[in-house]
């Protein structure tokens, strides 16, 4: 999947364990970014210029990536628990992706509004 050294992104590479710019910010330096680069990709999409929707998709995920990264270096919780909560919520609301079964469009919405309405507490 695309290149790299399989370090994490914005860290190793040239002899340097991390970006001395990203190591200075605080989370909220990386939401607003995120907003920023949310708010050029719906305007991507709307004029439907693909390739820079594609270009702000990237940033979006850096943007994502080195929030999370931020957050593990100041100990507010770990960049792979992130991972970790993402993997639990698709194997609860999207069980069939990780079962490798079919199923059809009614099922699919079924099972992803049971599953939100569990995780919020709410009766099925």
């Amino acid at each position: 999947m695309g290149r790299g050294n399989g370090k994490a992104a914005g860290h190793g590479g040239a002899g340097q364990e991390e970006c001395p710019w990203c190591c200075e910010k605080a989370p909220e330096d990386f939401l607003r970014a995120l907003k920023e680069e949310v708010a050029e990709l719906e305007e991507a999409f709307r004029k439907g210029d693909y390739a820079n929707a594609r270009e702000e998709l990237g940033d979006v995920l850096w943007d994502a990536v080195m929030l999370a990264q931020v957050c593990e270096r100041k100990g507010l919780f770990g960049a792979e628990s992130v991972v970790d909560g993402l993997m639990g919520k698709i194997r609860r609301r999207k069980p069939w992706l990780v079962e490798g079964r079919a199923v059809g469009k009614e099922e699919a919405e079924r099972v992803w509004k049971e599953a939100k309405a569990r995780e919020r507490g709410n009766k099925v």
